[in-house]
C-alpha cells in the first residue's frame, strides 16, 4: 500500500466571501461546521492506513479559523489520533488576520502547528477595501505581532 507524505484538508467555510477567491467556499452555521469536522475525522479513520508517514499537513480553505477553536480542536484531536504530530515537519493552518487571538494561538501550539498562512493580500487599506477584505492594515500588523509575541514566527 502506498504511504502518503503530505495531507491537505480543505475547510470550505468563510465568515466573509472575498470577490477574487476561486476556491470552493460557503458561509455556514456552527452546526454544519461541526458536522463537517466530524465527517473529516471519519474520513481520517477510513484512511488511517495511509497516514503513517505524514510529514506535512496543510489545512486551508476557505478559512479554517472561521471554525471556533473548540470545534477546530476536534479536528486536531482526530489528526493526533492517526498521525504522530511530533514527526510532522511542517503543519500549516490558513488564518484570516481578523481571527488571530490567543485562543487560536494556544490551540496551534498545543498541536504543533508550526506555520501560519496568514491571508494578507496587501498592507494598503485602499487595495484591501477594493478586494473586499474584512481586515485592514492595522489588523494585519497586529495579527503578525501577536503571532510573533507567542513564538509563532513561520508566517
Amino acid at each position: 500500500m502506498n504511504k502518503i507524505k503530505s495531507l491537505y484538508i480543505h475547510i470550505p467555510f468563510c465568515d466573509h466571501i472575498c470577490i477574487y477567491c476561486d476556491f470552493y467556499k460557503m458561509i455556514s452555521n456552527e452546526i454544519e461546521k461541526e458536522k463537517y469536522i466530524n465527517y473529516l475525522i471519519k474520513e481520517l479513520d477510513i484512511r488511517k492506513d495511509y497516514l503513517n508517514n505524514i510529514e506535512t499537513i496543510y489545512i486551508g480553505g476557505g478559512t479554517p479559523t472561521s471554525i471556533k477553536p473548540n470545534i477546530l480542536e476536534n479536528l486536531f484531536i482526530g489528526l493526533k489520533k492517526y498521525i504522530n504530530l511530533d514527526k510532522v515537519i511542517e503543519f500549516t493552518v490558513e488564518c484570516n488576520p481578523n481571527d488571530i487571538d490567543i485562543n487560536y494561538i494556544n490551540l496551534f501550539k498545543k498541536y504543533n502547528v508550526n506555520r501560519i498562512s496568514l491571508g494578507i493580500q496587501s498592507f494598503n487599506n485602499e487595495k484591501l477595501k477594493f478586494l473586499n477584505r474584512n481586515h485592514n492594515k492595522d489588523i494585519a500588523i497586529n495579527a503578525i505581532k501577536l503571532l510573533k509575541e507567542n513564538n509563532i514566527n513561520n508566517i
